[in-house]
């Protein structure tokens, strides 16, 4: 038998969520990092980074480059120079504006989406859409699923290069079911192991149940019941995550969406991060 560390296999699917190499803005752990992101790319490359997570909230968000073509051309330049890849976007936007909260607020999704949709085919990509079920745009509901997916103009995405994500505060058995009582094909699941962490989801549990449903993982550490704190120092069983990850396979990216540093030194808070994943995996191995 063939045997490979986990550090071996998970280098090259290795990505960072874009903002986390620039300072916060807005006084927001996440945002999108105008002024900078160009930078990013470098920054990327310099840690061997090959993956970014695209971000876009609602500040400013008609002229997020993502959806410009005139972005998109810079973005595939940056791309092309620096060998960093865009394959995922984190939607923060749908959290900030769900579709229950405000009148308008579908029709808003719904436009938004289809530009993503649009950009999927202008990267030449698929492109994975990270849409946040969680804090404000947590489902009151397992009827408000329903009302999810016709925001995210369903049919157009199922027509485009596009494969949707949900990250959700649901009990991972649940989360399954409702997802099989769909008849919609390309829906999968974005982990997030701090936010799985400070709900007190079971790895295990989480990973076994959802298995091929992973689509993305975010790599973040949080309090039992808090929030984000640097890798190693809260309730995420990191190295058992990527025990069973490994186990069925997993092959996909992840994201780092680490804490940011309090030292402002953002791109070494990340190098640190790169550091305790290679510390943990070294004695992990699986059959390859």
């Amino acid at each position: 038998m063939l045997y490979k560390s986990a550090w071996d296999s998970l280098r090259p699917s290795l990505g960072v969520m874009q903002g986390r190499l620039s300072p916060p803005q807005r006084g927001r752990i996440q945002s999108f990092p105008w002024g900078s992101w160009q930078n990013e790319f470098k920054y990327c490359n310099e840690l061997d980074i090959s993956l970014m997570e695209w971000t876009i909230d609602s500040y400013n968000i008609e002229n997020n480059p993502i959806l410009l073509p005139k972005g998109i051309r810079e973005i595939r330049t940056l791309s092309d120079l620096y060998n960093v890849r865009v394959l995922s976007v984190t939607c923060d936007f749908f959290m900030e504006n769900p579709p229950w909260a405000a009148e308008g607020n579908s029709v808003f999704l719904k436009r938004l989406f289809t530009k993503l949709a649009d950009a999927a085919g202008s990267l030449e990509t698929q492109l994975k859409l990270v849409v946040p079920l969680v804090d404000s745009g947590s489902l009151r509901s397992n009827s408000d699923f329903h009302i999810v997916l016709d925001s995210l103009n369903i049919e157009y995405l199922q027509g485009a290069n596009c494969q949707i994500l949900f990250e959700t505060d649901y009990r991972p058995s649940d989360f399954k079911n409702l997802l099989a009582d769909v008849s919609v094909r390309n829906l999968g699941v974005n982990l997030d192991t701090g936010n799985s962490a400070s709900l007190g989801i079971d790895p295990r549990e989480e990973v076994f149940t959802f298995e091929r449903l992973i689509g993305n993982v975010h790599i973040k550490d949080r309090e039992f019941q808090g929030g984000s704190v640097p890798l190693g120092s809260g309730a995420t069983e990191m190295s058992v995550y990527l025990r069973y990850l490994m186990s069925i396979g997993y092959r996909q990216s992840f994201i780092l969406q680490t804490a940011r540093a309090a030292n402002q030194d953002h791109v070494g808070e990340i190098r640190r991060s790169i550091r305790y994943l290679m510390q943990i995996t070294e004695e992990l191995e699986f059959e390859s």
